[in-house]
């Protein structure tokens, strides 16, 4: 144990034992004022299993791997304030490029207590690989997070602005190569696989991973040969999305959503602005999903509808605001339905929406507050029995 946390240690008696087990230890990390260390990467090699490394706000130029560590990484601010940056030089050389190296690495069997939460992940530009004895290109993998046979915990995560751009690249914002990893409340935007062979600009994957309440946003697979997957490529395995959004992502030659196998599982999850083929194959369909675009079913795409002002999307998800409750993991519950253009009360504005969405009848049309699946006189004699200031 480090000397600095001898007194900070703390024994239990365990229940229904004449042992005592040491309580976890918190370490800390921060760029200013007194902390343990200066880089997680150190403060990941001196904890132990079971310990949380508390990380405050700044830029960590560094490379993160857990090497098998049962540990807890967490910022204290969040994404916003907290990054993890892959320095210019780290990594093995590409030829005629610079070094290239993952931002953040687990292959080393970590488990579902290796938990990284909180940070902003960026600049990797994977693991490299030659692929032929000339040593002139090859495979780079995993750009923002490399992950093999491993099964960490990531959460409250934004992977972005991560790249794989040689010959074969996969995974520009994630690499899953085997085991369970589970994604919650992530973000992954602005992530590329390009190259010759480029799949899966957001994630590639080929495992079980799991991604709950999670958003893929302008990531692209652009490649001079073939780019497939702009957001997510899925090579096998039976991976969940639960709760996802899959919005305005691009490939150069197709696919620029979802490439799904037989085995893959999709329950509640949003499609929509995504280049040319939104999804390729044929998926397990666990229910909830939208995947044409169009969450209201009034027959015009979401994103024109945002577009024009139709629908607001004031999160700039992707998703109208009144579909959001349907790709949300919990339960949402409007105080003010009859509000529908959100000014905060329910007045002639709202009179002037409902009345352009009149005599329509689908899933979730804008106006229907009776919820039978059509806007009319009913929904009408809601919105006046509304009337004034929302509460």
């Amino acid at each position: 144990m480090h000397p600095k946390k001898l007194g900070l240690s703390i024994c239990v008696i365990v229940a229904g034992t004449s042992g005592i087990a040491p309580a976890q230890t918190a370490w800390t990390v921060c760029q200013s004022g007194r902390c343990d260390f200066t880089t997680i990467g150190a403060a990941v090699a001196a904890a132990s299993n079971g310990d949380t490394i508390a990380v405050g706000p700044g830029v960590y130029s560094e490379v993160l791997d857990f090497h098998g560590k049962a540990v807890a990484v967490v910022s204290t601010d969040g994404p916003t304030s907290t990054f993890i940056e892959k320095p210019i030089d780290a990594g093995n050389g590409v030829p005629g490029g610079a070094p290239s190296s993952p931002t953040v690495i687990f292959e080393s069997g970590e488990g579902r207590n290796s938990i990284l939460d909180g940070f902003t992940i960026r600049k990797g530009t994977g693991r490299f690989t030659p692929a032929w004895a000339c040593n002139c290109d090859g495979w780079q993998l995993g750009g923002g997070i490399f992950i093999t046979n491993a099964s960490p915990l990531i959460r409250n995560c934004v992977v972005r602005e991560n790249s794989c751009f040689t010959y074969h690249s996969r995974g520009g914002g994630v690499y899953v190569a085997g085991g369970s990893p589970r994604f919650e409340g992530c973000e992954l935007l602005l992530n590329g696989a390009g190259g010759g062979y480029g799949r899966g600009g957001g994630a590639w994957i080929s495992g079980n991973a799991e991604f709950f309440d999670c958003d893929f946003r302008l990531n692209t697979a652009n490649s001079y040969h073939h780019g497939f997957g702009g957001a997510i490529w899925v090579e096998g395995g039976s991976p969940l999305f639960h709760f996802v959004r899959i919005v305005y992502n691009v490939a150069s030659h197709g696919v620029g959503g979802i490439r799904v196998t037989s085995t893959t599982q999709l329950n509640h999850v949003y499609l929509s602005g995504n280049s040319d083929i939104a999804m390729d194959g044929t998926p397990i369909n666990l229910g909830g999903n939208v995947l044409d675009g169009d969450c209201d079913g009034n027959g015009v795409l979401d994103k024109d509808e945002i577009a024009s002002g139709q629908s607001l999307d004031l999160n700039g998800n992707g998703v109208p605001d009144h579909c959001e409750c349907l790709f949300s993991p919990t339960d949402c519950v409007d105080p003010c339905p009859a509000d529908l253009n959100h000014d905060g009360t329910v007045g002639g504005a709202d009179i002037s929406v409902l009345l352009g969405y009149w005599g329509l009848s689908g899933k979730n049309v804008v106006g229907d507050l009776t919820n039978d699946g059509t806007v009319n006189g009913a929904d009408l004699s809601v919105l006046l029995g509304s009337w004034g200031p929302c509460p």
